[in-house]
């Protein structure tokens, strides 16, 4: 039997950090794992600005291969750029592409990266009841933002997709980005009250790390030891340190969310 990837979908139903985390658990994984990050964005791609992956082929070059029928190892593997051993595939060029990324295309796709990797990690964009994508995850995180405007994408959002009772909610799980002391308190139990869903994992905001990873497209700042913390500080500063702790315990949890889901 061929092995099978773990899969992750991470989403946001507004502008609160899907990408950042998308490519944070992918940092994280790859320590331990061979991990592919693809962005399934089809509107508004991210992950090849952040990272700087200026490569010749990305997911358009995927999915026209597709056009034969299937996902060649050889076509995925030319698409691939790499960011401090973490693999990567940026997303479509033009917005005209997304219509590229159907459900058929994100199947072969995950076949054969399944064959290639051992963790794969889509970042998919604005969550929605039609999202190409999220029946082939393991674990859907909705990347929540503790905020005003956070929290009123996520009641608009959880309305649609209860009132079209979607085949996938039992897969999502919330995340809790950018939270620092002037967020909104009690989001956690909000969330388990107005929709049972309860956040697995909360990333402190930091603004600091993520400028550095953007600016200079490396993933030091996630993948550095952090045997000497002071040294860790110095270099990082404090707040990146508190994100590499509640990343680690995030990445931690996920394999009892979906060992919990399953039984």
């Amino acid at each position: 039997m061929a092995r099978r990837a773990q899969v992750i979908g991470v989403s946001s139903a507004r502008p609160d950090g899907a990408t950042s985390v998308a490519v944070a658990l992918s940092a994280q994984f790859c320590a331990q794992a061979r991990t592919l990050v693809v962005d399934l964005n089809p509107v508004q791609p991210e992950l090849g600005a952040l990272l700087d992956l200026d490569g010749p082929l990305n997911l358009h070059h995927v999915a026209h291969a597709f056009q034969l029928g299937c996902v060649r190892s050889s076509d995925l593997e030319r698409s691939l750029s790499w960011r401090d051993g973490v693999a990567c595939v940026a997303g479509v060029a033009h917005p005209d592409q997304g219509a590229e990324i159907t459900t058929p295309f994100v199947s072969a796709l995950l076949a054969t990266a399944s064959e290639m990797f051992e963790v794969i990690v889509l970042d998919l964009g604005r969550l929605r009841a039609n999202l190409v994508g999220a029946d082939a995850v393991d674990q859907l995180i909705w990347v929540v933002q503790p905020s005003p405007l956070g929290l009123a994408a996520f009641d608009r959002t959880w309305r649609v997709l209860d009132a079209d009772a979607v085949p996938w909610m039992d897969k999502l799980a919330p995340v809790l980005n950018r939270v620092d002391e002037v967020t909104m308190s009690d989001t956690a139990s909000y969330l388990k009250v107005q929709t049972g869903l309860a956040p697995i994992g909360t990333l402190p905001e930091c603004r600091d790390l993520w400028r550095r990873i953007e600016y200079t497209h490396s993933l030091d700042g996630l993948l550095a030891p952090l045997e000497d913390g002071r040294r860790y500080v110095q270099t990082h500063g404090a707040g990146a340190l508190a994100y590499r702790q509640e990343l680690a315990r995030l990445t931690a949890n996920l394999p009892a969310q979906l060992e919990a889901r399953s039984a």
